[in-house]
């Protein structure tokens, strides 16, 4: 995935440049979460899984 390089190496931290344009009231931590959700196609994704 493209987001590989929004965190810092070696850690769970989004860089300073991204941190911009996470949505005021949420954090990485919450979008990380979703971008797995899509990524593996469980219960709690919104979108199709992919083929």
């Amino acid at each position: 995935m493209a987001f590989g390089g929004l965190l810092k190496d070696g850690t769970e931290d989004p860089l300073d440049e991204v941190k911009d344009f996470i949505p005021s009231g949420s954090s990485w931590s919450e979008i990380s979460k979703i971008l797995e959700n899509e990524a593996t196609g469980n219960y709690n994704a919104n979108g199709e899984k992919c083929n």
